[in-house]
């Protein structure tokens, strides 16, 4: 599956309907089961989320097992213009991911953006430059190590976590 058939946002905030990406592809959880989501601002329902478990996290291990010789063969600067990519598609639909993080976080959507928006896809081309420069604990566009833990360091949002996994 091409990352643009990946990339896919409603129109519509309330028509989002969250799912598992593994092995390429978008999936219900292995339950079906979903939880709500609350918009904090507002406590209105927001839109429903996988109510994920451990077969959903041993699917998504297999999975990137079995990714691995292939992507690990991968020139760093390939896996650098797919890192990129993401980041020029965050930033082209960061009206309607603004939208979403609005609905997430309570936050204006104006307050998205502007400041996570250019935040999220700046990690990508962090994470595309660090791949290209080598990993080091101390350089990065924003002064911050360029490890595995800063990868999973800014979950505080369902854009973030769901760009960064």
């Amino acid at each position: 599956m091409s990352i643009m058939s990946a990339f896919k946002i409603p129109a519509n905030v309330n028509d989002l309907k969250i799912q598992n990406y593994i092995n390429g592809q978008w999936c219900p959880p292995t339950t079906n089961k979903y939880m709500n989501s609350f918009n904090p601002a507002t406590g209105q329902q927001s839109y429903p989320i996988p109510d994920s478990n451990h077969a959903d996290v041993d699917n998504a291990v297999r999975a990137a097992k079995a990714a691995f010789p292939m992507w690990s063969s991968t020139t760093p600067e390939a896996r650098a213009a797919i890192l990129n990519r993401v980041a020029d598609l965050i930033d082209q639909h960061a009206d309607q991911l603004a939208a979403i993080e609005s609905q997430d976080q309570g936050k204006t959507v104006a307050s998205a953006r502007v400041s996570d928006m250019p935040l999220c896809s700046g990690y990508f081309r962090q994470f595309a430059r660090c791949v290209v420069e080598g990993f080091t604990e101390s350089q990065s566009r924003m002064n911050a190590p360029c490890t595995m833990a800063s990868v999973t360091n800014v979950q505080n949002s369902v854009l973030q976590s769901n760009t960064q996994h």
